[in-house]
């Protein structure tokens, strides 16, 4: 077997995010059938962010890292190289400029108003990728795409 190239990875992680991006759009639009406004966000809220430290637990058992470095570690690991702009033994924050479920749903015709909603949900994942990870490192999504920023920015910190 061949070895992958970096953009045949990028492809490959790409793809596995619409994926993600199209499954939790069709489960949030059967909720949304089935269920009250309020009861649905809290199902999706509490289904990604459960999700996302399911993925850091994991993460960290294949970095044995922990803290801040475990958090650089994973991300690299599960995303490629990043985008560091701040790197210390506190905090850690990177950027990125694409987004493969707001390109996913704008391509679907989603309106704006509806992926700036979603992006509440969706990417509470990333708290609960960092929460698995280590418990003490909390992240703030500085920016966001789907918000209509020019950029995605996590900013991670140890409390």
């Amino acid at each position: 077997m061949s070895d992958i190239s970096t953009n045949e990875g990028t492809d490959m992680r790409m793809t596995g995010f619409m994926w993600e991006a199209a499954i939790f759009l069709t489960i949030w639009e059967e909720l949304q059938e089935r269920l009250d406004e309020e009861q649905v966000e809290e199902i999706m809220k509490k289904a990604m962010h459960n999700a996302g430290t399911l993925m850091g637990k994991y993460a960290a058992s294949k970095t044995g890292k922990s803290g801040i470095p475990g958090i650089q570690a994973a991300w690299e690991l599960f995303y490629g190289p990043q985008e560091v702009l701040e790197s210390s033994s506190q905090t850690y924050t990177i950027r990125g400029t694409n987004c493969a479920a707001c390109n996913l749903w704008q391509a679907f015709g989603l309106p704006k108003e509806r992926i700036e909603k979603l992006a509440d949900l969706y990417c509470i994942a990333d708290a609960g990728f960092a929460y698995g990870i280590d418990p003490s490192v909390k992240l703030v999504h500085e920016r966001r795409l789907m918000k209509g920023d020019s950029e995605c920015r996590w900013a991670h910190s140890v409390e």
